[in-house]
C-alpha cells in the first residue's frame, strides 16, 4: 500500500490516479505546495531522496506508472539510451513507436481503463488504441496464425 499525498491510502496500482500532465507523468502539489511527479514522490517516501541530477527511469515505459519495482535511478543519458534501445525515440529519421495520442493521452486512457478495478481486456484496448501501426495490414501474414 502507498500513502496518497492527500492522506488517504491507495492499493499498489500501477498508474497514478490524480492529475496527469501533458508529458504523461502524474503530478500533484506536495504538502509544501511544490508540484512533484507522483513516481518521484513515492520513491522518496519509500526509498529516500535521490541525489541531485539523478532521475527515475521507468523500465515499463509507462510514464504514469508509480510501481516502485518499475523504477530505476539513473542519469538522463541512461534514460535516453533506454528510449533508443526500446524503439521509443522519435524524429524524422527514426519515428519510433510513439503513441499517436501523445504521452498524456495514453496515460489518461490507461487510467480510465483501470477505474473501477483491473480489467485486462479494457487495459489491453487502452494500451493498444494509440499504436501507430495497429491498422496496417501485414505484407507477409504470419504463416503460424492460420
Amino acid at each position: 500500500m502507498a500513502v496518497r499525498p492527500q492522506g488517504g491510502v491507495v492499493p499498489d496500482l500501477p498508474v497514478v490516479g490524480r492529475a496527469i500532465a501533458d508529458d504523461g507523468y502524474g503530478r500533484f502539489a506536495a504538502g509544501t505546495g511544490q508540484v512533484m511527479s507522483a513516481h518521484r514522490w513515492l520513491w522518496e517516501q519509500d526509498v529516500g531522496p535521490l541525489p541531485a541530477g539523478v532521475r527515475l527511469r521507468h523500465c515499463c515505459d509507462e510514464t504514469s506508472c508509480v510501481r516502485l519495482t518499475h523504477l530505476l535511478p539513473g542519469s538522463h543519458q541512461l534514460n535516453m539510451a533506454d528510449m533508443t534501445r526500446r524503439g521509443r525515440a522519435g524524429g524524422p529519421h527514426h519515428p519510433g513507436r510513439a503513441d499517436i495520442r501523445g504521452p498524456a493521452g495514453r496515460a489518461r486512457a490507461i487510467r480510465a481503463a483501470l477505474i473501477g478495478g483491473y480489467h485486462p481486456d479494457r487495459l489491453a484496448v487502452a494500451i493498444t488504441a494509440g499504436e501507430p501501426w495497429r491498422h496496417q495490414l501485414a505484407l507477409f501474414p504470419d504463416p503460424d496464425s492460420s
